[in-house]
């Protein structure tokens, strides 16, 4: 008997991406804290950033760890953060923490990164955001 994973494997099955697509649902439903969509938080991670220019950053994914999403696994869908500025925001080091603060809304959504040409499965969005340095209170 074939395993649900098998069958979204199959490359004969033609109804594999919208089985696949369900599967991420549910893993969404009870990955992400449906709970906090619409709410106003602030969060710190460190950044992979997708738009920007020179060094101008207006969009990019807020993750725990360094080197998520680069050269290693990506972390799970409910510890990304997809993030977009109006303005844009500099940061002095690539692996310097931010601090993010808008209003957060729990979507599944995925995208490709240039480097790795792997697909990132995201959880939740920030649009307009605030991104400051982040500072660690001892």
């Amino acid at each position: 008997m074939l395993q649900f994973s098998q069958v979204l494997d199959s490359p004969i099955n033609p109804g594999r991406f919208r089985l696949n697509f369900e599967k991420k649902q549910i893993y969404h439903s009870v990955a992400v804290v449906h709970e906090l969509n619409g709410k106003r938080v602030s969060i710190p991670g460190l950044v992979v950033p997708l738009e920007y220019i020179h060094q101008n950053i207006k969009e990019f994914l807020l993750v725990p760890y360094h080197g998520a999403c680069i050269h290693v696994p990506p972390p799970p869908l409910y510890q990304i953060v997809h993030v977009t500025s109006t303005e844009g925001f500099q940061i002095k080091k690539l692996f310097d923490s931010v601090l993010v603060t808008g209003t957060l809304e729990t979507i599944l959504t995925s995208t490709r990164l240039d480097d790795t040409q792997e697909n990132v499965d995201i959880g939740y969005k920030i649009e307009n955001a605030i991104v400051t340095e982040y500072i660690e209170e001892n």
